[in-house]
């Protein structure tokens, strides 16, 4: 009996730490993975391109304006809305491309490829389009627009926190643009955002010595 017990206690044990697990690495609104696994699964890709010649993509995409979704029709359609726009990002998708919910309406794309090729590209003009049909949600028809940051590299020792915020910097150079558009990292849009900073804090010292 007692044999027994401790049987039972071990497997109930395995299964909690099996649900505190997916807690911690999936997204409990659209059961995509989440941003810890994100980083999880970065670590592994990275670890691949030390014995292939791939690089790795990490591409970000949110909706313009979704906040009016929230704003005007309820917390509970804007859920409803996330789940519908992952749905139509995974059918645009191949089986090797990884989804996860970064957070919010933020979504990321993550896939290897060959140095050669150039599948962020096709893929992003891909997801712009299919955004372009309206997502139904009970009786509402939602006409949003998606912008698209990418950030590529082949350089194995890169830090995971740098292509994300890359990536995050692109996107936000899509939505400076007017949005429904892509954008895809550079040094020049690098040096922009220093710059940016820099302009920033002149300004407040300016104001504070004034």
């Amino acid at each position: 009996m007692l044999g027994d017990e401790l049987e039972f206690l071990d497997e109930k044990i395995k299964q909690n730490t099996r649900e505190l697990e997916n807690i911690a690495m999936y997204d409990l609104l659209t059961d995509l993975p989440n941003r810890n696994m994100l980083n999880h699964q970065l670590k592994k890709l990275l670890a691949i391109m030390t014995r292939e010649s791939n690089k790795l993509t990490v591409m970000f995409l949110d909706f313009d304006k979704f906040r009016k979704v929230n704003d005007t029709h309820g917390h509970d359609i804007g859920d409803s809305f996330l789940i519908k726009a992952a749905q139509r990002i995974r059918v645009c998708l191949r089986d090797s491309d990884m989804l996860l919910r970064f957070g919010g309406d933020e979504f990321v794309i993550v896939f290897l490829e060959k140095n050669i090729a150039v599948g962020d590209a096709i893929l992003a003009t891909k997801l712009i389009d299919s955004f372009k049909e309206p997502i139904a949600v009970n009786e509402l028809l939602f006409y949003t627009s998606s912008s698209i940051g990418i950030a590529s590299t082949e350089d194995t020792s890169m830090l995971m926190d740098d292509l994300v915020r890359q990536s995050d910097m692109a996107i936000n150079a899509s939505k400076d643009a007017g949005g429904g558009k892509c954008g895809t990292f550079s040094d020049v849009m690098q040096k922009a955002v220093v710059r940016k900073v820099e302009l920033e804090n002149e300004v407040r010292d300016a104001l504070e010595i004034g």
